[in-house]
């Protein structure tokens, strides 16, 4: 629970985002284990006042296995309802099995505990890889493919319509 800008937890775009990232991966040296739900439950509540307007992304690099599987799907859950997206990045060769679960592609995510499931999909998988290495492009795209129908999903469903700005007559 760190920016990892080493100094502001937002980012503005998706230049700020990249530039997050390159700086995350020369300066934080991942360990485990890997609890993913007090992140989760710290950007919700981080996000819990913000205007209407905004929209959050929450992006977790990760190098292992999931040790929190039960109470990060209860907040992924949570987290569907939101107007916020999740971003995982897997690193190094471990099993990330789990990850693709909470990616929930196929299938809405269902807490096996309370039989909740998500509101909608709300997170997106991506297994770093050497296809991208000296394609920032191309990791942008494979890590921000979900997220315009993610946008879309959450605003349909609280029938948020977006800001239309009147076309002045010439």
């Amino acid at each position: 629970c760190f920016p990892l800008t080493g100094q502001s937890w937002e980012v503005i775009g998706l230049q700020g985002l990249m530039q997050a990232y390159d700086y995350a991966r020369r300066n934080i040296k991942l360990s485990g284990p890997t609890y993913f739900h007090h992140v989760i439950r710290q950007t919700l509540s981080a996000i819990a006042n913000s205007p209407s307007n905004v929209y959050s992304i929450l992006l977790i690099l990760t190098d292992g296995m999931i040790f929190d599987m039960n109470e990060t799907i209860q907040a992924i859950i949570d987290a569907s309802e939101k107007p916020l997206s999740i971003i995982i990045v897997g690193l190094g060769d471990e099993d990330f099995t789990n990850m693709h679960i909470l990616d929930s592609d196929k299938q809405p995510l269902r807490d096996p505990k309370s039989d909740r499931t998500s509101a909608r999909d709300c997170v997106q998988f991506v297994e770093f890889s050497s296809r991208f290495k000296g394609d920032a492009s191309l990791l942008a795209k494979e890590l921000l493919a979900e997220l315009p129908s993610q946008l879309v999903a959450y605003k349909k469903r609280y029938n948020i319509l977006p800001n239309v700005q009147p076309v002045a007559n010439v």
